[in-house]
């Protein structure tokens, strides 16, 4: 009857580090072998700053650092290990241009940020929040972006490369990005010019952005708002957009991340299934609604299986 599309053949964590933990490249090579069809891989914080032994909740690639005269190097030492890893287990990344490095953090963040210890996570202002702050230079910001993507090109082959899918940032509707839509739209065309000028068909995207929140306090419901308006910037401006990403979370639970001794579960605040589909289709036939984008390959996350989004004429992936 046609192809069988492995909707769950994708996969996706906050530290990139765990790649290459023992643990974590076996976990790799397991998924490699028990499924004919590679997985999308997909992780956090590929640029934030650090040593890369933040466990257990901070990843980082410590990738962009500036001399004392403000020269750019890099150093893919941390980025190389994670997608050997990745690579070596014959997957497929997602590779998502985010966050901010510490030498890209622009000079208001702590006025604009007030930092609060007492997670143990968060071991200072940066690990806190200012890494989600708009980079002070887009120009800097490119240059990362073209020396990655070149770096990548060259340790993998342009022709492996060629399947990878380039994201721009992650959840920019929500505490992920301190700047404006108008901001972010800016970050995403500088990020696909960069990785075009060395990777002329580079499958670019984004904007990965959350569902309706609205029952969970004051997170939000910007979703699907920054979803529309996100697509109007490409679809009038003729950038690049190869694939759409968006995400859906399932039952939320009160507490808000509480973490709870086993068997100890909390309140669901919301159906999950009819959440999850609910937001699935609306987001769908936003894209649909554009005559341009009919065809183009969607992906949501987490893995929520369903064929919702066929009759739309739209190619799915989901994480």
């Amino acid at each position: 009857m046609g192809e069988f599309v492995r909707l769950w053949a994708s996969v996706g964590f906050d530290e990139i580090n765990w790649s290459y933990t023992t643990r974590g490249a076996r976990l790799l090579r397991t998924l490699g072998q028990i499924d004919e069809t590679p997985y999308l891989v997909r992780c956090h914080n590929m640029f934030t700053s650090g040593t890369a032994m933040g466990l257990p909740h901070w990843g980082v690639g410590n990738v962009y650092h500036e001399g004392p005269d403000g020269t750019p190097h890099f150093d893919f030492y941390v980025l190389d290990r994670a997608y050997d890893a990745i690579v070596g287990a014959g997957h497929t990344p997602i590779v998502e241009f985010g966050f901010t490095p510490r030498d890209l953090v622009p000079a208001e963040a702590p006025s604009r940020f007030a930092f609060q210890p007492g997670s143990p996570t968060q071991y200072s202002e940066y690990e806190a929040g200012w890494w989600s702050f708009p980079p002070k230079s887009l120009s800097r910001w490119q240059e990362l972006i073209g020396a990655t993507v070149a770096h990548c090109a060259s340790r993998y082959g342009r022709s492996r490369v060629s399947d990878w899918r380039w994201e721009v940032w992650n959840e920019p509707d929500i505490g992920y990005w301190r700047g404006s839509i108008e901001e972010y739209l800016a970050l995403y065309r500088a990020s696909v010019e960069a990785t075009r000028s060395v990777l002329p068909d580079a499958r670019v995207g984004g904007p990965a952005t959350t569902g309706d929140l609205r029952l969970v306090g004051d997170h939000g419901g910007r979703g699907p708002a920054f979803l529309e308006r996100f697509l109007e910037f490409c679809v009038k401006t003729d950038v690049p957009l190869d694939f759409v990403s968006f995400h859906t979370k399932g039952a939320y639970f009160q507490p808000w991340r509480s973490y709870l001794p086993p068997g100890e579960a909390s309140e669901p605040q919301s159906p999950s299934m009819v959440k999850m589909l609910r937001e699935v289709r609306a987001a769908l036939r936003l894209v649909a609604s554009y005559s341009s984008l009919r065809g183009t390959e969607c992906r949501w996350g987490p893995d929520m299986p369903t064929t919702g989004g066929q009759s739309r004429r739209v190619r799915i992936f989901v994480l």
